[in-house]
């Protein structure tokens, strides 16, 4: 997935609920225009690289040269969320937003074609967010080895494998640490982290992270 997530994967910002405790308490404007960087959502990201096998992160780190993929993400970082949007989320009478990312923004394995660099765009993003009364949920979109096989885990496989390998697992709890730690003196802004988006519950391991 490139998201906000491509804010983070490549940066993708997704409204989610609304709380009393935060600021931004307008009456709600049903127009306003929800995004993604998705496939399925913003596809000239991927349309643009006229390969038709490149459908998730992963393939865009590994199917086209290095450069040009960390050109393209790093524009998508800079320009499809910025703090305009927050201004616009708080004028619309919403008061939270829900920030996906990817596992590869914090480390990459051996092997692994992800690119990283979204890591400083979450960190603005949650300076804007305090900005204009918004709280922030931070969900860990995308696991090691795929929690689903979708495309919006990173990665688009045929069966996911991040149950069926405990390093997979233990990288995953790591990186919800690193995440916690991260935002440990912003709990007036990052309300939640949710430690794991979509998992498919192939195996009793998967449980622990319901």
């Amino acid at each position: 997935m490139v998201s906000f997530s491509s804010l983070v994967s490549a940066v993708s910002l997704f409204i989610a609920c609304l709380a009393p405790s935060a600021l931004a308490d307008n009456p709600i404007n049903p127009s306003f225009p929800y995004g993604s960087s998705k496939p399925w959502i913003t596809p000239s990201l991927f349309d643009n690289t006229g390969n038709s096998a490149i459908v998730d992160e992963w393939t865009f780190g590994q199917l086209q040269n290095r450069n040009t993929a960390l050109s393209v993400l790093q524009n998508h970082w800079n320009t499809w969320i910025t703090e305009q949007d927050f201004i616009d989320i708080a004028n619309a009478g919403l008061n939270h937003v829900r920030i996906p990312i990817g596992y590869w923004a914090f480390e990459v394995g051996p092997g692994e074609p992800y690119i990283s660099g979204q890591l400083p765009y979450l960190q603005k993003a949650v300076g804007w967010a305090r900005n204009h009364g918004i709280k922030v949920i931070v969900d860990l979109h995308g696991a090691p080895g795929s929690q689903n096989g979708f495309d919006n885990s990173g990665h688009r496989v045929s069966f996911p494998q991040w149950h069926s390998n405990s390093t997979n697992v233990a990288r995953t709890d790591a990186i919800i640490k690193q995440i916690a730690s991260l935002f440990i003196n912003d709990q007036d802004v990052v309300s939640v982290i949710a430690p794991l988006n979509e998992h498919v519950h192939f195996h009793p391991c998967c449980e622990a992270f319901r």
